[in-house]
């Protein structure tokens, strides 16, 4: 997919065009987690009975909101199962590199968990991550544990701030302001 826009893909049907190479450039990028289990379909959230994969799919096409939203879950799934099984034949070779940028991840991950959608409440036997661990460790890649915390924390402090709080603040930044024992 090239970044930049060809003459016909100016207008109504190049803009359609664009977006469905990007729906299946998110499609071919959750088959390969789904391939390699690092998406899992064995945790369903006790909160929204959604598994990580249904989680993923929620986050990843924004479609939490949509009328029709069990549908068009099922279908992605389908689609992408069958990305995935084409990787398992060998008749297909993947290969996608992401930039991301990290705050506007956060901030989705972060919007997602206030909307219910994306939870942090049951473990996977496949992966031994939680449903949000898992979409981390997608948008992410792999990484320590301290990192994973420290990605937590940072989603939980900007789900604070998306609900009207203040970010939560390491000790360390109040210690020239208030005495240690406060804390």
């Amino acid at each position: 997919m090239s970044d930049t826009l060809e003459p016909q893909d100016i207008g109504p049907e190049g803009e359609n065009k664009r977006e469905s190479e990007i729906e299946e450039l998110k499609k071919k990028r959750i088959a390969i987690a789904y391939y390699y289990r690092q998406i899992s379909e064995d945790n369903p959230s006790d909160e929204n009975g959604y598994t990580a994969f249904d989680q993923l799919i929620l986050y990843e096409f924004d479609i939490a909101n949509e009328e029709d939203l069990y549908d068009q879950v099922e279908e992605l799934k389908d689609d992408i199962v069958f990305i995935a099984q084409s990787l398992d034949e060998g008749t297909e070779d993947i290969v996608i590199e992401c930039i991301i940028d990290e705050e506007e991840v956060l901030l989705r991950i972060a919007k997602g968990t206030l909307e219910g959608y994306i939870t942090d409440d049951t473990v996977s036997r496949w992966t031994g991550l939680t449903s949000m661990e898992q979409i981390i460790l997608y948008e992410f890649g792999d990484m320590e544990i301290d990192r994973m915390v420290e990605i937590k924390k940072r989603l939980k402090s900007i789900a604070l701030n998306l609900r009207g709080g203040s970010i939560m603040r390491n000790r360390d930044d109040f210690e020239d302001f208030l005495p240690l024992d406060i804390f």
